[in-house]
Formats: structure tokens, sequence, C-alpha cells
């Protein structure tokens, strides 16, 4: 593989002590199955053999590159995995409660639900969560009352007093004041002079 292509490989657990530097993993399209073209795959890595799935991601993952620790530059955007299936569950991947079936959306047959980091955990369900639809008839009813509200205007005269009240003591019930703004500015004028 060219050092400048990038895959994320999603390999189980008992692959991983296989794995080395000098591994052969031969990747071989299978479109005799019953999965969409380009998406089955066999994988074969040194003497090991087992099904893979070309996933959809719920985020797109870009990789960077540095040549002197300091400054990094991009250098691709991944959004696929490559799923390899367990041993064990490569005679009916898409069975209920596989590793695979946990990993997906619910309804979708290649979009998984989490990213490839902690903080992207079941990302779908936080972030990607469908629209709530009004209710029309309670929208025009809210676009009247704010109509009404804007054709009323504002109020003209207000007249505002500032009450104290002491420790424990409540506001008198239905109390009301009216502001008139002409008679604030009498007052200032009078402390003023």
């Amino acid at each position: 593989m060219n050092p400048e292509e990038h895959l994320i490989l999603r390999v189980p657990e008992d692959w991983l002590r296989e794995l080395d530097p000098n591994s052969k993993l031969e990747i071989i399209p299978d479109n005799n199955s019953d999965e969409d073209p380009g998406r089955f795959f066999q994988i074969k890595l040194n003497t090991l053999e087992s099904v893979g799935f070309l996933l959809d991601l719920p985020c797109i993952v870009e990789t960077h590159k540095t040549l002197d620790y300091i400054n990094c530059f991009k250098t691709s955007d991944i959004s696929q995995l490559l799923y390899i299936v367990p041993e064990h569950e490569k005679t009916n991947p898409r069975a209920k409660k596989t590793s695979l079936s946990r990993m997906l959306i619910k309804g979708e047959k290649y979009k998984v639900k989490s990213g490839i980091t902690p903080g992207t955990h079941n990302i779908t369900s936080r972030f990607f969560k469908r629209e709530v639809e009004e209710n029309p008839e309670e929208v025009s009813k809210v676009e009247a009352l704010i109509k009404n509200v804007m054709e009323c205007g504002t109020a003209r005269v207000v007249q505002e007093e500032i009450i104290e009240l002491q420790e424990g003591e409540n506001v008198p019930e239905n109390y009301e004041t009216t502001y008139d703004p002409k008679t604030l500015e009498d007052e200032e004028m009078d402390i003023d002079s």
C-alpha cells in the first residue's frame, strides 16, 4: 500500500497478534454475495481468513502528517472503514446480536452509529437527531398571537415605583403601577436645581 493512501481497518482481537509491518493483507472484492457491490470483501491476513464490510463513518476523519514535529499538513479525509468480521460470526455476520449489527444504525445496512474516538461514541443519536415536526395549527395560533402583540404597539404611559421589601415580606397582590416619563423628567429637574 502506498504510504499516502489511508485506510481505517477494524480487525478482531484475535487478529491483532498476527499484525506486523511484514504481514501480507489481501482484500478481495466479492460481488457474488447478497450485499451491495463494492461493500463486501474476502479478507486474508497471513493464515487467517474472514469477510469484511466497507462501512460509512458518521463523520469525516482528517489525517495529518508532519515532517518536523511542529507543522502539520492535511493528507486525506476518511469517511469509511473496513470492518473485518470475527471468526465466530463469519457464517452469519448480519444476525441480530453480532458485533456488526450492534455497530450499525437501526434500519441502515452500512452506516456506523459511532465514530472512531471516545468523543464520537453514539454520535448519530446525539447530533443527528430528527427534527420535531411542528403542528401547523399551533404554529398559526402563535403567529396570530405575535401579530396581535405587534399591532397593539408599545406602552406610551408607564409609571415606575421601586418598592423595598423587608426580609420575609411579600409583594402585595394585584400591585399595579403606571409609568409616565414626563413626571420622571420633572422629578429629575427638581433634583438638579
